[in-house]
């Protein structure tokens, strides 16, 4: 399934009647997983490393490091 438009704006608006409308998101990606820890933690440092092409650090704890490919490929500046 993939989103359209309409479920898009719906998450947008969401987020910015639960959170505080400045905190409402100009985009938002979707993809199939996210890196997680053993136990099922998701690895947020990871997931902002991979968007921004940073150094993601010890990835020692991840359970599915192949999770990094999808998000990193959502870089608008990735040549």
């Amino acid at each position: 399934m993939t989103p359209d438009d309409r479920l898009v704006e719906q998450l947008k608006d969401r987020v910015g009647e639960v959170v505080s409308r400045p905190f409402r998101p100009s985009e938002i990606h979707f993809v199939e997983a996210l890196p997680k820890t053993r136990s099922m933690k998701t690895m947020r440092r990871i997931v902002r490393a991979a968007f921004l092409d940073e150094d993601p650090g010890d990835l020692s704890s991840i359970s599915n490091p192949e999770t990094m490919e999808a998000i990193a490929a959502l870089r608008k500046d990735k040549p």
